[in-house]
């Protein structure tokens, strides 16, 4: 998948999750991570999701 399929706040949330250490991490600490609230980075994490699959 393309980060040119995602909207510019998706992609970024991305991009940014790959600096995190470590191999699993939560949804909090990505959101502080991003500077996001957790209901926006789920939706973030939602469109990934949705356009992978489908």
């Amino acid at each position: 998948m393309s980060y040119n399929a995602l909207t510019v706040g998706a992609a970024e949330v991305f991009q940014l999750v790959g600096l995190a250490p470590g191999p699993e991490i939560g949804q909090a600490t990505i959101a502080n991570l991003v500077a996001l609230p957790v209901p926006v980075l789920r939706a973030a994490l939602r469109e990934r999701v949705c356009r992978t699959i489908g």
